[in-house]
């Protein structure tokens, strides 16, 4: 038994208490010389206050060489963003003088097709106007036939009817004359 244990073993016998009883009692508290004293405190203390000191120091070590390397990737992250927007303008570049190019060639292939399509609608414009033109001639010509034709019989006609109306005149004449002593 230890000191504190005897002493907790007598004072239990001086109160009354039987040594069997005294001597459980004294056995179920347990020892506490293994317990820490004020120096065992302070002494805790101090190297706890070390320790978080150290843990600090590490603590802040960390964290500047944590914003060293968040400063790095940063900065390499600007860089690749600022060359692959070099890299888009410079494919954008080369789209839009492709696309040009395309557009220039479009242009002229439709160029080359209406001029194509202005000289067949010309052509058959032509054609169609020398057909027409035909077509009024010999419409103009056949018109001027049954003109002359009509003509010619109207002046038949008139003729005939100027000779019945002369030779009418005549015999009115003579049969007036006879009429006359």
């Amino acid at each position: 038994m230890s000191i504190m244990v005897t002493e907790v073993y007598r004072a239990l016998v001086d109160a009354g208490a039987s040594e069997e009883k005294a001597r459980a009692a004294a056995e179920a508290i347990p020892d506490m010389s293994d317990l820490a004293d004020k120096n065992d405190v302070a002494e805790f203390r101090s190297e706890l206050k070390h320790d978080i000191g150290n843990l600090r120091s590490e603590l802040k070590q960390d964290i500047a060489d944590l914003q060293s390397e968040l400063k790095q990737d940063i900065v390499d992250v600007r860089s690749e963003f600022k060359r692959e927007i070099v890299e888009l303008r410079s494919e954008f570049k080369r789209e839009i003088v492709e696309l040009q190019s395309d557009l220039k060639q479009d242009t002229a292939d439709l160029r080359s097709e209406l001029k194509q399509d202005t000289a067949e609608l010309r052509s058959e414009l032509k054609q169609d106007t020398a057909e027409l033109r035909s077509e009024l001639k010999q419409d103009s010509a056949n018109l001027r036939s049954e003109l002359k034709q009509n003509i010619v019989g109207l002046k038949a006609d008139l003729y005939k009817h100027m000779w019945l109306m002369q030779g009418a005149t005549v015999l009115a004449i003579v049969g007036l004359l006879k009429l006359l002593p």
